[in-house]
């Protein structure tokens, strides 16, 4: 997702736009047996000394050094000290209880220690009493300014076979998104060959 760079604070203890999160692991436990793991990352920060979810990324079916699409925001204000936790498990089950998926392993770290890292992201440890070897997760921030016109609109689409659920999708499968517009007909936007499960189409109007 294209964003604008800013720097802007307040008083150093907080941030003074928004913060956009991405998640990546590499060389993960392999959880399953005749078959890679399944991944998706939980995202959870601190309040009041509880854990609190920020969100989920898509699940990315057979692969053990995911790239997740979806990002997650943290509003202008968020204090610099604030800590944040990722979990990434390996999924076993369609429901969204996460009693019902498996633990590949966490990391903590604050926001501040993301903003040092810069464009690399900070990469950190996964963390798990029960494996020996469990992988690495780097989490990348950029802040950008929400007002700033020079900003591009995305869609995520989830696709999802009825079947065979943990079969990646054929390079062959595409989906084609149109915008119609008042007296102008449809317009094409995107037409995307799908890696994975989830895909994003660019939804800003084109630069003529």
């Amino acid at each position: 997702m294209s964003v604008s760079p800013v720097s802007v604070e307040h008083d150093g203890s907080t941030i003074g736009c928004q913060l956009e999160l991405q998640i990546e692991a590499s060389n993960l436990a392999n959880m399953d047996v005749f078959s890679l793991s399944d991944p998706f990352a939980l995202v959870e920060e601190q309040k009041n000394g509880k854990w609190v979810e920020v969100g989920r990324t898509e699940t990315i079916w057979d692969v053990l050094n995911p790239k997740w699409v979806r990002t997650f925001l943290l509003p202008p204000g968020t204090p610099r000290s604030l800590a944040l936790r990722v979990t990434i498990y390996d999924r076993d089950s369609k429901t969204q209880n996460l009693e019902k998926q498996e633990v590949i392993g966490s990391c903590v770290c604050r926001v501040d220690d993301i903003l040092k890292e810069g464009c690399n992201g900070k990469t950190l440890e996964l963390e798990n009493e029960d494996l020996k070897e469990t992988g690495t997760v780097t989490v990348i921030g950029e802040l950008c300014d929400p007002s700033d016109d020079d900003h591009e609109v995305f869609l995520g689409l989830y696709l999802r076979r009825r079947r065979r659920q943990k079969t990646q999708l054929s390079p062959k499968t595409y989906c084609i998104a149109r915008r119609l517009e008042r007296q102008k007909g449809a317009e094409m936007l995107k037409r995307l060959r799908c890696a994975s499960n989830f895909v994003l189409i660019n939804l800003s109007p084109s630069i003529s």
